[in-house]
């Protein structure tokens, strides 16, 4: 054998190793956990921007809720968008446009200039839901059925590693560097894990050219088929009470439990970090556990977490408060992490990235309202009302669960 084709064969079977499908969903996952982490970061330091800033609790929850406010207006019509495009490129389009908007807001913070910071992460909202819809659709035209909720779940649960590492870093970032820096800092990882999809995923088939075809009739049965509605209603409750927790439980450690703030956002980061766990693995216990059933899932998700977001506030030790973080986010977002493939699966094929979209949409509604909602009900009736109110929220979706349609695995 010659030098070279000594040198040649470890790089060689390198890279046949690489751009599996399990690659894509590793890089997919840093991206999606950066853009993430940007989203959630304000809920870390908000008692330092209403100071800064001179805001209010609810006006200084809009900054954590504007974005999912913007993709719930705007995260269908990209949906389409995707449904019809490449999506390798259009995550790595969408990835470049929130670098710049990253850079935006940052400057806007350094300038104190609130509504503008408000436009640049509004304006970051669609691009970010075009990364997280390519990559569902991504993954999911990438494994057989019966894998597709198991390497959707690992995916979801992305978003929530992000915001563990938003507000668990926020504080410290603020803190060594100033509270602008917090809306730069995700660019570098967002970056990398762009640059490792776009290499892993070059063999991969995930062309487009089968769903180029929607017609508006497919778009218009989705959008009036009841159990896509029932999977979004799912979301939307769910991810309220999750933006809900997120975003003022920081606040609460710090006002209420005489907590630091760094302190605040290490312990609050417990109730997302956990749920990344959960969010992973929610396809797998779904498909190996409950044999391919989603509703079980879903029910147990709420049943189990809405009480224990209530015990946040009867929590008399930090100990018991931290334990009822941790089960409340494991829960809850092992049937969150559900939502997405099963956006897949109830929609037609063709026009599958638009029911992720709207599902994740809807999501999104929830973390809009849940936010500035939590507000106004602490500002005028305390932390034991907003948390109450949560609580039935939380059993209402446990009663929506049953209602949670079982996938047909006989098609992508």
């Amino acid at each position: 054998m010659s030098r070279s084709s000594a040198a040649e064969g470890p790089t060689t079977r390198l890279r046949s190793r690489l751009g599996g499908p399990w690659d894509v969903v590793f890089g997919l996952g840093i991206l999606i956990a950066a853009v993430n982490a940007y989203y959630i970061v304000p809920a870390g330091v908000l008692p330092v921007i209403r100071e800064q800033l001179a805001l209010g609790p609810a006006t200084a929850g809009l900054l954590v809720s504007v974005m999912f406010g913007a993709q719930m207006l705007l995260g269908v019509p990209v949906g389409m968008l995707i449904d019809r495009v490449d999506n390798r490129r259009a995550v790595v389009a969408a990835t470049l446009a929130v670098l710049g908007l990253y850079a935006w807001s940052w400057q806007a913070a350094e300038a104190g200039d609130f509504w503008t910071l408000m436009l640049s992460r509004g304006l970051a909202a669609p691009v970010t839901a075009a990364i997280w819809t390519a990559g569902v659709n991504i993954i999911g035209r990438a494994f057989d059925p019966a894998r597709q909720a198991t390497a959707v779940g690992v995916f979801s649960g992305g978003p929530a590693a992000g915001f563990a590492v938003g507000l668990l870093t926020g504080p410290l970032v603020a803190e060594r560097f100033g509270w602008a820096a917090i809306f730069a800092v995700y660019a570098a990882p967002a970056a990398v894990g762009c640059v490792l999809f776009w290499v892993t995923s070059r063999r991969l088939d995930i062309s487009v050219e089968d769903t180029a075809t929607a017609r508006l009739a497919d778009f218009r049965e989705l959008f009036t088929t009841a159990t896509v509605w029932t999977v979004a209603l799912v979301a939307f409750v769910g991810f309220s009470l999750y933006a809900f927790v997120t975003s003022w439980v920081p606040t609460y450690l710090s006002e209420v439990v005489g907590v630091s703030l760094a302190e605040g956002g290490l312990l609050a980061a417990f109730f997302p970090a956990v749920g990344a766990v959960a969010r992973a693995g929610s396809g797998a216990v779904s498909d190996r556990l409950f044999g391919h059933r989603r509703r079980p899932v879903v029910l147990l998700a709420f049943a189990v977490s809405a009480p224990a977001v209530f015990v946040v506030v009867l929590a008399d030790t930090v100990a018991v408060l931290l334990l009822a973080l941790l089960v409340a986010g494991l829960f809850l977002q092992l049937g969150l992490g559900l939502a997405y493939p099963l956006a897949r699966e109830t929609a037609d094929p063709a026009v599958a990235a638009t029911g992720v979209a709207f599902t994740t949409s809807m999501a999104t509604f929830g973390g809009f309202v849940a936010p500035p909602v939590g507000g106004l009900l602490i500002a005028g009736a305390g932390y034991s009302v907003a948390f109450g109110a949560a609580l039935a929220l939380g059993l209402a979706g446990a009663a929506l669960a049953f209602f949670v349609p079982e996938p047909d695995l006989g098609g992508s």
